[in-house]
Parts: structure tokens; sequence; C-alpha cells
């Protein structure tokens, strides 16, 4: 056999393995969809099996148990079926839009609280400042899980490793965010 047909072998045992651009970002899009909603309702429920949000709940606890919640799909596709994703930017979209997606239900959730409309600057508040805090934390963690899957592809060990200091790094982040809320709270100021 010819060196240009032993190359060719390769190349379709390569397509065979990898999947479409397309099913990609479908999987990407999919994965953004359900990681947010999915991490919300489990952190709800979470809180109520826990006796609620006490200071330390809503700075150590809750960021830790959120961030890992909004990253935890990508991250099982990462780990199982890294051949899924095609490219790098998937997974960056899906780990952000996951924390866009999270923000979008908590916003709901804590402006339709009661049968009065919501005061307009927490609706702007919950629709800016927390959206943009929980689509960076997520692509933090993202970013640790395109560190991960670029060294499943290339068959290195450690992926895991790989992402853990960016999920810290997002924890650590949403965290002193909550801490600088739960002071501002004492001091008077709702958020």
């Amino acid at each position: 056999m010819s060196a240009s047909h032993e190359h060719d072998g390769e190349e379709h045992e390569a397509v065979r393995g990898a999947v479409s651009v397309r099913t990609g970002w479908r999987v990407a899009i999919a994965l953004a969809l359900l990681g947010g909603p999915m991490a919300t309702l489990v952190a709800w429920l979470g809180s109520m099996k826990m006796g609620g949000w006490s200071p330390w709940m809503l700075i150590v606890f809750g960021p830790a148990l959120e961030e890992v919640l909004k990253s935890c799909l990508v991250a099982g596709v990462v780990d199982r079926r890294p051949n899924v994703f095609v490219d790098r930017d998937q997974i960056l979209l899906a780990g952000a839009w996951s924390g866009v997606c999270f923000a979008a239900v908590e916003a709901m959730i804590y402006t339709n609280q009661s049968l009065e409309p919501a005061p307009v600057e927490l609706v702007w508040y919950r629709w800016t400042v927390c959206v943009v805090l929980h689509a960076a934390c997520s692509l933090m963690a993202a970013i640790g899980l395109a560190e991960s899957w670029e060294l499943a592809r290339r068959g290195e060990r450690g992926g895991a490793l790989a992402a853990l200091p960016f999920l810290l790094a997002a924890i650590v982040l949403h965290g002193g965010y909550n801490a600088m809320c739960v002071l501002l709270a004492i001091r008077g100021y709702v958020m």
C-alpha cells in the first residue's frame, strides 16, 4: 500500500470518530440551554434542604454549588465524549450561556416573588449585573473545561486537573461578589 493510501485510511478512521461541526454546535446549544435551568432547580432544592440561605451558604457553599452545577453537563461531555465537540468555542459558548440561562431563571424568580411588580431598580440589577456575573463565572469554568478537552484530544492525561483552577477562580469570584452583597445588606442596601 502506498503512503498516500495509508494516509487516506487514517483520515477515514479519524472522520468516523469525529462528529460534524453542526452536531457539535447543536450539542453546545442544548447544553447551554439545559445547564443553567437545571443548576437553578438543583441549587434551589438544595437551599431548602440545607435550611435556607445563611451568610455561609451565600458566600461559600452556594457559589461552589452553583458553579459546579452550571458546568457539570459540559464537563460530563468533555470527560465522557470529547469527540462531540470539534471546536473549543463550542465549549466556551455552552459554558457562558449556561451562566446566562441560570441568571435568567434566577432573575425571573427574584423579580416575580410577589403579586406586586418588582421595583425597576431590582429588575434592572438582576437582568444586568447578575447576568454578567453568572456568565463571567461560567465562562471561567468553561475555559478550564476547554483546556481539559484540548488535553483529551491530544491523548494527554490530567485533563480534569486542568479545569480545576478555572473552576476555583469562578467560585472565588462568585463568593467574593456574594460576600460584598451580604455586607451591603448588613449596611441596609438590598440587592
